[in-house]
C-alpha cells in the first residue's frame, strides 16, 4: 500500500516505486538512545512505529524545521529521504521502529534534491 500511495501522489506508475531496504531499529537504554541528524539515502523513507508510545519516554523523529513525529504503534511517517532528520533520544524504555526505503525509476535521489533547492527546501 505505501508503494500505492507513492505512485498516486507522483502521478507515477505503482511498478516504477520499488522497496530497497528495510530494517527494524532498537531505540534503548542499554543499546542505542538516538540517532543525530541525517539524509537517508533513498528518494522515500518511511517509519512504522513497532512500540506503545507508553513503552518509551523521549523519542520519536524531528525534523530539522524542529517538527517532531511520535506516532502510536502501528502508525508512522512517510517522507523524502533527503529531509534532514534525527530520531529523538529514549530516556526510558524501549522502542522499536521499522525503517523503509524506497526508491523510483522516475526519480533519482539527485534529481529529488534539485527539486528542493528550487522550492528552498
Amino acid at each position: 500500500e505505501t508503494c500505492d500511495a507513492i505512485a498516486a501522489g507522483f502521478r507515477v506508475s505503482p511498478k516504477q516505486v520499488t522497496l530497497s531496504d528495510a530494517f527494524v531499529v532498537k531505540y534503548s537504554m542499554d543499546s542505542q538512545t538516538f540517532l543525530d541528524f541525517h539524509r537517508d539515502g533513498s528518494l522515500f523513507s518511511c517509519i512504522i512505529s513497532l512500540s506503545a508510545a507508553t513503552d518509551y519516554d523521549g523519542g520519536g523523529t524531528v525534523f530539522e524545521d524542529d517538527t517532531a513525529y511520535r506516532p502510536e504503534r502501528g502508525s508512522g511517517i512517510l517522507f523524502f529521504g533527503q529531509r534532514g532528520h534525527a530520531g529523538v533520544e529514549v530516556t526510558r524504555g524501549c522502542r522499536f521502529i521499522l525503517t523503509l526505503f524506497f526508491e523510483c525509476d522516475s526519480f533519482s535521489t539527485a534529481d529529488l534534491v534539485d527539486l528542493l533547492e528550487l522550492v528552498d527546501f
